[in-house]
């Protein structure tokens, strides 16, 4: 099911299966101090000259690291000859992964500024697509914000977005959680609090409590009215991935930031699964690089 909207294109594509079609690829991992990803070089057909296209950098959400796109890569690494981009770049957020040690203050727009910064001193300085997954969302906007010349365009994969969404309320306690989880008194309990929290929303038990802490530290910096400002005034291509079936974020929500897209200057595009949770880049890999592509073509290959 296919539907035009404007003032930008949206396409809207409903998935009512989860789709994976190719094994998980892992490159290897590589580090700088406080900065460690994976790069997978020279995609496309040999005869396509890739000089001057941006290259794709996949921004994890919290917790999480460059492994939460693996099937991702497999998708990218099965239809590698098809693929017009330069590089797939995965990495790990400073604080998480290999990319330590962790930030004092973990703020979008801290966050950002370590991942601008490593790329820069990796990868050069561009352009990138950055496509952003759940919190992961507000780097890619903040780093837009901070690197406008080297941000060619933005994605969004079941993105945490302009609004209070289901997992952050009320957002004064989880804000007040992360404020004070390592105060002396109050912090062992807070701790104890938020382990439970990620294990009732399904979070893996294998992730180390101080990551979860960390996370919830960079859940009380999210600034939603720089976040909207930043949506509101985009120039740049953008592309728009979400579920109706998120237990963290519901659709309404979703709909609000499309909405604030829509009415940016930047061209846009939606896809929209009935199915695939939280991590749709996990459950429905194939279908988001088949769109993620066509978006790329139509405004980078024309």
């Amino acid at each position: 099911m296919q539907q035009y909207l404007r003032p930008s294109s949206f396409l809207r594509r409903l998935s009512t299966r989860s789709v994976t079609s190719s094994p998980p690829v892992d490159p290897p991992l590589r580090r700088i101090p406080g900065f460690a990803y994976t790069v997978e070089h020279a995609y496309g057909d040999v005869d396509v000259d890739l000089a001057n296209l941006p290259s794709v950098v996949l921004i994890h959400g919290g917790p999480g690291s460059h492994a939460d796109f693996r099937y991702i890569s497999g998708e990218f690494a099965a239809l590698r000859s098809q693929i017009p981009v330069p590089s797939l770049i995965r990495v790990d957020l400073r604080g998480y992964g290999s990319s330590l040690p962790m930030l004092e203050t973990p703020s979008a727009a801290n966050l950002a500024k370590a991942l601008l910064d490593g790329l820069e001193a990796t990868e050069g300085d561009g352009p990138y697509v950055l496509v952003g997954h759940s919190l992961g969302a507000h780097v890619a906007l903040e780093a837009a914000r901070q690197r406008p010349e080297v941000v060619a365009g933005l994605g969004f994969v079941a993105p945490v977005c302009l609004s209070h969404h289901y997992g952050v309320r009320p957002f004064f306690v989880n804000r007040f959680a992360g404020k004070y989880s390592t105060h002396a008194l109050l912090g062992p309990l807070i701790r104890a609090a938020i382990d439970f929290f990620y294990t009732q929303f399904g979070f893996p038990a294998s992730i180390r409590l101080e990551e979860k802490v960390y996370t919830h530290r960079r859940v009380a910096e999210l600034d939603w009215d720089a976040a909207r400002s930043i949506a509101e005034t985009n120039d740049k291509p953008w592309f728009l991935a979400y579920p109706r079936d998120d237990h963290l974020i519901e659709p309404t929500i979703y709909e609000e930031m499309a909405d604030v897209l829509g009415t940016s200057r930047g061209e846009g595009q939606v896809v929209v699964f009935d199915k695939g949770g939280h991590n749709i880049q996990k459950s429905q890999s194939y279908a988001i690089v088949q769109s993620l592509l066509e978006f790329y073509d139509l405004h980078w290959r024309k």
